[in-house]
């Protein structure tokens, strides 16, 4: 069954649709409808316990498709959102040497009180050039082309933003 605007037309006034996410479409039929639409993903309790599941994906994706450990290895986050300082207090937990990039300043400041290596994403090309495992959590396009070229080629890539991502994994996998 496709859930279409005639179908939640046919719904009573009160009704509530609750959705992790939401696209356009949805967006559309839920004003359309006068519905109260809530997205899970979007409350902070529903985001911070989902990064949980998310860490322990990106342990199991870190150690399938590398030949070092975690612990000692190089780790840059970047983002210091939900899920970012999730990964980052976990691998640093791990052993890693973590580095965290943002750009806010009270971002910066919590990064350094976690006990974690802070850096502005202005220096993210600069700060790439030791990192053995690269985890980005930024939905927007911030790994790119030079920041790849920047890396060593060992380096692991993942990337845990939302659509569209933050990589571009085209160059990435045409580099190696």
């Amino acid at each position: 069954m496709v859930f279409t605007g005639e179908y939640l037309q046919k719904t009573p006034e009160h009704c509530v649709v609750y959705s992790g996410i939401t696209n356009s479409y949805l967006t559309s039929i839920m004003e359309e409808s006068k519905r109260y639409h809530v997205q899970l993903f979007e409350r902070d309790d529903v985001a911070i316990y989902n990064s949980i599941p998310t860490v322990e994906g990106t342990i199991m994706m870190v150690i399938q498709n590398t030949d070092f450990t975690i612990h000692g290895s190089t780790c840059a986050v970047l983002g210091l959102g939900r899920v970012g300082m999730s990964v980052a207090r976990t691998f640093h937990h791990l052993g890693a040497k973590v580095k965290v990039g943002a750009r806010s300043t009270s971002h910066l400041a919590r990064i350094q009180e976690m006990g974690l290596q802070p850096f502005s994403l202005d220096e993210l090309q600069k700060e790439m050039s030791n990192v053995d495992i690269c985890i980005n959590t930024i939905p927007a396009k911030i790994v790119t082309a030079p920041v790849i070229n920047s890396m060593p080629l060992h380096t692991l890539i993942i990337d845990l933003a939302s659509k569209p991502g933050g990589t571009d994994f085209r160059y990435a996998e045409r580099e190696g």
